[in-house]
């Protein structure tokens, strides 16, 4: 099976010009033939014509140079003595003329040389008398000679009368007319000629044998015998037949004045040697031409191949991951703009290379920025549930004094009766009371730093959520662009694996080469597509974040109004006792007065108590919150280092490609 490209060309080429010129060849050689077959026949056809009219002039002049000696006084005297003498002048002017005679009524012929001959049983003889015309016998054996002769007669009749008083003849050699027969030719080619009368016995032939019997006429088959049978009618032609094995061309044409016909033979074969000729060289000219035409196609499918095989080479170093290969054009034919199509193709290829290898590049950078800011995210968003968590206890601990202030508190109340009974005891209890609200004091300055730690906590998270939200929506841009120029490389590499398949079976390594990067972009948009959707459910987790961090915020901010409340109570509280303690005369006076301060202090208490478990569970909710927002970068962190494991391996299969 044949492979080269240039092969196929240079044999299709042969192939179409050898059918052009054969058929070309075929045509214009059956043309020429029809052409010179018709001339060669017309040619024979002339020459039997020629022949004939030769032949008949020659038979004519004798008829008429006899029809003058029979019109002569002499002649038709029947007077020997007269006759004799004119015969014998005659007679020796024709070298051809193998006797002269003269034949009375009798049948009784007397010659020109004196001999006197019975002639009635030649039956030519009556029948002159009989018809009154001239007689062209058949041709008969010479007495004299041996050789065969024609007798030639014609009826002696006086002038005003209309009887026949004798016959004037004279004996025909045939050399003459062997010469003609000899001389005919076919368009220059020699040919036999043969004359034959209406007997079908042979007058004249190129072989003597054959002369005066029937028997060349009848070694032939039926069609040779038909054809003879339209000579004797006086008809002409120019027919074809076999004999022996061989074609044969016969012309024929009659010879009126003695009733012959005349015709020509050849073998066809020498007849159209000249077409034979003709057709040697054409095929010789055809297959001139076929190689003259094999050396400008082997030519011309060099011209044709060389930018093909060009173009091969710089696809199969594509095939092996080359791009910085080119294919050099000068032509402007449709290979020129095969050549300079897949040269911008392999531009396209190489910017197309370039980009995905530095957008790999960038997603591994952003992968690992994203998985570091994640861990730092982790990290804070652990300090902000271990705050949170100690802000619980704190409150816990709050609520717990704070019950445990109500319940002093009440103590003090169930006191203030006793106090009209005892200063002393009351002033001790005043000490007491004042060392407790001295600890609620302090107590109540922790809770508000403890407070203001987890306001500036909490902005810390709203801000570290608000960056990671920003972060977010880098990655999703970052994630577009990977997804564009996934699908970009895909209908690159869809368009390459086009114009691979248009090429054939040199681009099936560039569709291979397609076909695998078509795969890898189909799998970059799939993982952008995930990391997408990874994103879009960590933007939901942050938005859920950031309002419970502003439900955090409003309730860190109601907790320190609560706890100046509480400050500024225990401020009283704390001047109410010092007051008691001055003024502790007035004991008893204030007793009613200290006895709704107590009741007041006791609902104060149990507020700060309530908001210190309000607190509580807003810390509780922050830290549940807090620990969501670190599952939810922990998801972030996994989704980073997946993406950056697809980027490494996008730009393992880029490094396959030498830009």
């Amino acid at each position: 099976m044949v492979k080269s490209l240039k092969t196929k060309l240079i044999l299709g080429m042969a192939l179409l010009l050898l059918v052009f010129l054969s058929v070309t060849g075929i045509f214009s050689f059956l043309t020429a033939k029809r052409i010179l077959e018709s001339q060669i026949f017309v040619t024979a056809q002339n020459s039997a014509l020629t022949n004939a009219r030769v032949a008949d002039r020659f038979i004519n002049g004798i008829k008429q140079e006899l029809a003058a000696l029979a019109a002569t006084p002499d002649i038709q005297s029947m007077d020997w003595q007269r006759q004799q003498p004119i015969l014998s002048r005659v007679f020796a002017n024709h070298a051809n003329w193998e006797n002269l005679y003269v034949v009375d009524l009798t049948l009784t012929a007397r010659t020109a040389m004196g001999e006197i001959v019975d002639v009635a049983n030649r039956p030519y003889i009556g029948e002159a008398i009989r018809t009154r015309q001239m007689i062209v016998a058949s041709p008969v054996s010479s007495k004299l000679t041996g050789k065969y002769i024609v007798p030639i007669v014609l009826p002696i009749i006086p002038a005003g009368s209309s009887e026949v008083v004798g016959v004037l003849g004279m004996n025909l050699e045939l050399s003459y007319l062997q010469d003609v027969v000899r001389g005919m030719k076919v368009d220059g080619i020699n040919g036999n000629g043969v004359i034959v009368d209406s007997t079908k016995i042979t007058v004249a032939h190129v072989e003597e044998k054959y002369i005066g019997n029937s028997q060349a006429l009848q070694d032939g088959n039926d069609a040779f015998r038909s054809i003879i049978a339209r000579m004797v009618q006086g008809e002409q032609g120019v027919e074809l037949y076999r004999i022996n094995g061989r074609s044969k061309l016969m012309a024929y044409a009659p010879v009126e004045v003695a009733k012959w016909s005349i015709a020509v033979v050849a073998d066809l074969d020498d007849v159209l040697a000249p077409v034979n000729r003709l057709r040697n060289i054409i095929i010789a000219i055809i297959l001139l031409g076929l190689a003259i035409a094999s050396g400008f196609a082997y030519y011309f499918a060099l011209v044709t191949v060389r930018p093909v095989l060009r173009v091969q080479a710089v696809a199969e170093a594509l095939a092996d991951g080359d791009l910085t290969q080119t294919v050099e054009v000068k032509s402007q034919d449709e290979i020129g703009r095969m050549a300079r199509a897949f040269n911008q193709a392999i531009s396209n290829l190489t910017e197309l290379i370039g980009q995905v290898s530095n957008t790999a590049e960038n997603v591994a950078a952003a992968s690992e920025e994203l998985s570091a800011a994640s861990e730092e995210v982790g990290q804070a968003t652990q300090q902000v549930v271990e705050a949170v968590n100690q802000m619980a206890r704190g409150a816990d601990q709050q609520a717990k004094d704070s019950v445990d202030m109500s319940q002093a508190i009440e103590g003090l109340s169930a006191r203030v009766a006793q106090v009209a009974n005892s200063s002393q005891l009351m002033t001790q209890y005043a000490d007491q009371v004042i060392a407790v609200a001295n600890e609620g004091g302090e107590l109540i300055r922790q809770t508000t730093d403890q407070m203001e730690v987890i306001k500036e906590v909490s902005t810390q998270i709203g801000n570290a959520i608000t960056s990671l939200g920003a972060m977010s929506q880098e990655i999703g841009k970052i994630i577009g662009v990977i997804t564009g120029i996934a699908d970009q490389t895909n209908l690159l590499a869809l368009n390459a694996a086009i114009e691979a398949a248009r090429a054939g079976e040199q681009g099936r390594g560039f569709a291979v080469v397609a076909e695998e990067v078509r795969k890898l972009a189909e799998q970059s948009r799939e993982a952008a597509t995930q990391i997408t959707e990874l994103i879009d459910q960590i933007q939901t987790e942050m938005d859920k974040a950031v309002d419970a961090q502003g439900r955090n915020s409003v309730e860190v901010a109601n907790g320190q109004a609560a706890i100046g409340q509480t400050g500024a109570a225990f401020a009283t509280i704390i001047d109410s006792i010092q007051q008691v303690v001055r003024q502790i005369q007035e004991v008893n006076d204030a007793a009613h007065h200290l006895s709704v301060n107590s009741e007041e202090m006791v609902k104060m208490v149990t507020s700060v108590a309530a908001t210190a478990e309000e607190s509580a569970a807003g810390a509780q909710e922050i830290s549940a919150s807090a620990e969501e927002q670190n599952a939810s970068v922990q998801e972030i962190a996994g989704s980073a280092q997946a993406l950056a494991q697809m980027a490494e391996q996008l730009q393992l299969a880029v490094r396959r490609f030498r830009l």
